[in-house]
Formats: structure tokens, sequence, C-alpha cells
């Protein structure tokens, strides 16, 4: 967690850091069954071998009470690697204009079956080329 506050050996604003850390929260703490943009970006991307809603699984579906320590155990092993991963990938993503705090707004989407897709156009490394403005001269970059 102390890479991820302070950023470790990246350019990643304070503002965007924290900004990913409110999103990754929120969307973290969802239904099991729910797809959400987090986890299929986790999926896509391979950013952590395992996710939020897949410790909340195995722990609903595990032996309950004091005897599921296992399955406790393995989820304070996973849970800060997930956040802590998955934080500095959405502020980068903030930092570059991939994603908006507003999720309607960022390139990444998910479609009504709940796959992930990519509108280019929404992506603000982009913008130049996406507006067809070829008199800009950072057009041809």
């Amino acid at each position: 967690m102390t890479r991820s506050v302070i950023k470790y050996q990246t350019n990643i604003s304070s503002k965007n850091l924290a900004k990913a850390y409110k999103i990754v929260v929120q969307n973290s703490f969802s239904n099991v069954r729910s797809i959400n943009i987090l986890n299929q970006l986790n999926t896509f991307y391979r950013i952590s071998n395992v996710d939020v809603a897949r410790i909340q699984e195995v722990l609903a579906t595990g032996r309950s009470g004091v005897v599921n320590y296992e399955n406790w155990l393995y989820a304070t092993m996973r849970r800060p690697d997930f956040i802590n991963r998955m934080t500095l990938f959405v502020a980068r993503m903030l930092e570059d204009g991939v994603m908006d705090t507003d999720l309607e707004n960022s390139a990444y989407s998910l479609d009504e079956n709940g796959d992930l897709k990519y509108n280019w156009k929404l992506d603000k490394r982009f913008s130049i080329y996406a507006s067809g403005d070829e008199k800009n001269p950072e057009y041809l970059k």
C-alpha cells in the first residue's frame, strides 16, 4: 500500500491517485454476481490474479464461522494486492486521459452484455487525431 500511496516510480499526480482510490473502492464493493468495469479491466489486462468479487464469492460459498479461517487469510492476502494494483492502473488511466471520474465519458465502457469495449475517440491521448484537425501541429505526431 505504501508503494501505491507514494506512487512508486511513477509520475502520477496525488489528485489522480486520490480519484483512483475513490473509483476502485466504490466499484470493489459490489454484488458478487454483478459485472463492473474494474472486473473487466482486471480480466482483460491481467492486473491481479484475483479480484474482490472472487474473494467475496469464495467467502460466501466456503465454510462459515470460525472454521472459515483459511478463506479469510487468503482474502486478507489478496484483497490489498488487487486494490493497490488496480488503484495504480486506474490512476495511470486518469493521468493519461483514458478514464474519466465519470465512467460514462471514459474510453473504456461495458456494452449491454457486460463485455469491455474501447472507444478511441474518447481517449484524450488521441483527441487531436479524433477531432480531424489536420492543421494542428500535433496531428501528425
